[in-house]
């Protein structure tokens, strides 16, 4: 399994419909794709990949907002 499969499971398991759902309260208007992930565990999910450039980028061009969250957790 890639680095970024590995990333997107980690991701995509913990999403919530009632995050998705609610992240226009926040100010948050995407026309990007949203998993409705919670901050607190794209911030876990970003701390255990560790720093690794190509991941990061990887992340940010899926184009899903919750990986964009993560990418800059990756980054070295």
């Amino acid at each position: 399994m890639s680095r970024l499969s590995e990333a997107m499971a980690a991701r995509g398991g913990r999403a919530e419909a009632r995050i998705r759902d609610g992240i226009g309260r926040y100010g948050i208007a995407t026309a990007e794709p949203v998993l409705g992930v919670p901050m607190a565990e794209i911030q876990d999910v970003g701390k255990a990949l560790g720093p690794d450039h190509a991941l990061a980028e990887a992340l940010w061009e899926t184009g899903i907002y919750d990986a964009r969250l993560v990418a800059p957790f990756a980054r070295d």
